[in-house]
């Protein structure tokens, strides 16, 4: 089975079985993000976030 993290309640998300349906459905069940830290530090909520 999938973890269930990404289905559980997250800030003011609520909490949602039907992303890993989704996934699967749509992202041959892969959720997740692939990145590299450029520069370390905090990112907080309202920061501005580039993605390239």
């Amino acid at each position: 089975g999938r973890c269930v993290m990404t289905t559980l309640a997250q800030g003011d998300l609520s909490r949602d079985p039907g992303i890993l349906r989704t996934a699967a459905q749509h992202n041959q069940v892969n959720v997740g993000v692939y990145a590299a830290v450029v520069r370390g530090g905090t990112i907080r909520r309202g920061d501005p976030v580039r993605l390239e």
